[in-house]
């Protein structure tokens, strides 16, 4: 079963501390910790939360349907 008002909560969250973690990796990690803990919670629509997503590096590759995540930066 899904949780599709995650995305709206995940969003509400990441635009509450995204100004206060430092760009770069440090950005990315936090972003990607906040969709695994949404998504452990069963939170099935993390794609709808677009900046989160960029900020964490997550894409979704239309041919596969499957989702990736880009490598971190050096630092």
């Amino acid at each position: 079963m899904g949780w599709a008002s995650g995305s709206s909560l995940a969003e509400e969250v990441w635009d509450a501390v995204r100004k206060l973690v430092p760009a770069g990796r440090k950005k990315m990690q936090a972003a990607r910790k906040i969709i695994e803990a949404f998504e452990d919670c069963d939170c099935d629509t993390i794609q709808e939360c677009e900046r989160l997503c960029d900020d964490a590096g997550l894409k979704y590759d239309e041919e596969t349907d499957e989702t990736y995540y880009t490598e971190l930066p050096k630092t």
